[in-house]
């Protein structure tokens, strides 16, 4: 029996030219002529070509999301940070308007304390941690930077024997290092 007079082969041609070559011409594939191989490979690279761009647009779409998304906390971050550091500026203006004719060192220290109090309160509650190490402790080159060698006196060759500047870290990752003096020798 020839191709043409099967009713068969004659639906799936009709389902061919109806868009649905794939599946349909998949079957005969053996059977089909060239031209209809043509054809069925013509209709699937626009379907992988429509596939593709669909795909391409979806991911354009999902980078364009990430970038807002991204930009949004940021911003909301940002916004988080200042809005605990603008008490700070308030004890400041504050502090600024004290009567210095009148006001004592005693008060002026205190002010100055209630400052840095609050900014650190705001830092700790970003997640903010102080590096500060006692003499004795062991040098971190990871959390401390050595300035300068002092005699060991008391203390271990190598330990940290004089805080200069504390240090600042946000969990691991160290935002500026602990600077220290350490004792002389081995260490």
């Amino acid at each position: 029996m020839t191709n043409a007079t099967n009713p068969e082969h004659e639906d799936r041609l009709d389902d061919a030219a109806n868009g649905e070559a794939g599946e349909a011409l998949a079957d005969d594939a053996v059977e089909a002529t060239p031209e209809q191989r043509i054809e069925q490979l013509e209709a699937e690279r626009a379907a992988m070509e429509t596939k593709y761009q669909r795909s391409l647009a979806d991911f354009q779409n999902y980078q364009r999301r990430a970038a807002r998304s991204e930009q949004q906390a940021r911003t909301h971050g940002a916004d988080r940070v200042l809005a605990s550091i603008i008490p700070v500026l308030d004890h400041f203006e504050h502090a600024l308007k004290i009567d210095l004719v009148t006001a004592t060192p005693e008060q002026v220290a205190a002010g100055v304390r209630v400052i840095q109090d609050e900014l650190v309160k705001a830092l700790t509650t970003h997640g903010v941690e102080q590096l500060a190490p006692q003499p004795g402790d062991e040098f971190d080159p990871n959390l401390h930077e050595a300035l300068m060698r002092q005699p060991a006196g008391e203390h271990a060759p190598g330990s940290v024997v004089q805080l200069l500047q504390p240090g600042y870290a946000v969990g691991e990752r160290v935002i500026r290092p602990a600077k220290v003096a350490v004792a002389e020798g081995d260490g």
